[in-house]
């Protein structure tokens, strides 16, 4: 209350931008008046921690990619496809999820771009103007589960700022695009293929060489059984010539 009481009597647009939001960003400078150019920085600042977190939630989730196809591979030697499918299912999934932070991260690295020319403008002209650009991936940006918040936060700052117009994402249902599953499946099927394609390759080998070997044994058996009766007339006839020998 002795904030609020001090922002009331500072008078002026600056005094109402940094007071708004008790969850705000101006919260991280004790609720006092804000510099427009220390604000931007702050701003900044946090877009580039959250695109390190992001690159660090990146390669652990590509690490998990990795043991789920090296599972999958197991799984599809034991001949349990079904186990394979739903695995590769959840691969397909995290794929996407990869995808959708990368875009996320090229949105923030944007944003933190065109702040730091609005840093060197604020400089010179002491004046926040709106920016477009920042506004249109600030709308995206806030629909991004993993940094919802932090950016929800963000950018109701810069609305009171006067930096963006109203940001409306954070208030839409995040729905997936339509087909998205029809995606993820034709994803998972060619896992799957990729998968047991190499696994099958390798395992048909063995059996085929089988099948060479006991296609080649049975001329070989059949030989031998011919062969067999041939022996056994030889051995009659010396023995009949020998009895007749003897009369």
């Amino acid at each position: 209350m002795m904030f609020l009481a001090n922002n009331g009597g500072g008078g002026g647009d600056g005094g109402h931008k940094s007071s708004g939001g008790g969850g705000g960003l101006s919260s991280m400078f004790g609720g006092k008046k804000v510099d427009p150019v220390d604000q931007a920085k702050q701003w900044k600042k946090e877009i580039q921690k959250q695109v390190r977190h992001m690159d660090r939630d990146i390669q652990n989730i590509k690490r998990s990619e990795q043991r789920s196809l090296n599972e999958c591979k197991a799984l599809a030697k034991k001949n349990r496809l079904g186990a394979v499918k739903i695995l590769a299912k959840e691969i397909a999934n995290t794929r996407k999820t990869i995808e959708r932070m990368h875009m996320a991260k090229a949105q923030l690295n944007s944003v933190s771009s065109t702040l730091q020319t609005s840093i060197s403008m604020l400089k010179m002209q002491g004046v926040m103007s709106k920016s477009a650009e920042v506004m249109t991936a600030m709308n995206k940006l806030v629909n991004v589960k993993e940094i919802a918040e932090t950016m929800g936060t963000m950018a109701r700052e810069m609305e009171k700022a006067g930096y963006v117009e109203e940001i409306i994402g954070e208030t839409m249902e995040s729905v997936g695009p339509e087909g998205l599953d029809a995606e993820a499946d034709a994803e998972a099927d060619r896992i799957v293929a990729e998968i047991t394609g190499g696994v099958l390759s390798s395992a048909t080998a063995a059996p085929t060489a089988a099948v060479k070997t006991a296609a080649t044994a049975e001329p070989v058996a059949a030989a031998a059984e011919e062969e067999a009766p041939v022996e056994e007339e030889t051995h009659a006839t010396d023995d009949l010539m020998s009895r007749l020998q003897a009369l």
